[in-house]
């Protein structure tokens, strides 16, 4: 697939779900990545309480909802986002679609607002309320 086609597909789920693709962003301390942003943040999948408890915001956690084989999610958080080796953000895009299209196959996808627990410094840096990605029960 060429990556016009790629790029779009992408950009038509960020705009389904009311998110901004971040075609060449960073995550974590300056990791370079590509994904899906809400605001500032990157979208999470199976979030947890930030509130020092560590609970599963929605019950449990949906291994469904976890990258795909072969895809480098970023892997200290569960956030919507693919680590980009050596610049190559045209590889991070594919693999990111990859993610996408192994989450569609799972179910209808939605993306909801959660609170994420965080008070203090934690809730200045990242806010009191997020993004999620979940399937539609």
């Amino acid at each position: 697939m060429n990556m016009n086609t790629t790029v779009k597909k992408l950009q038509e789920f960020a705009n389904k779900h009311s998110l901004i693709l971040s075609k060449e962003g960073e995550i974590g301390f300056g990791r370079a990545c590509v994904g899906f942003l809400h605001g500032d943040n990157y979208v999470s999948y199976n979030p947890i309480k930030d509130g020092g408890d560590y609970e599963p915001i929605f019950g449990k956690y949906d291994d469904r909802l976890c990258a795909p084989d072969g895809v480098n999610s970023y892997h200290k958080g569960d956030y919507l986002a693919v680590l980009v080796s050596d610049k190559d953000y045209n590889k991070g895009l594919e693999d990111l679609l990859k993610w996408v299209e192994h989450l569609e196959k799972q179910g209808e996808v939605e993306v909801v607002e959660y609170a994420t627990g965080a008070t203090g410094l934690q809730a200045i840096i990242s806010g009191t309320h997020a993004k999620a990605l979940k399937l539609k029960e």
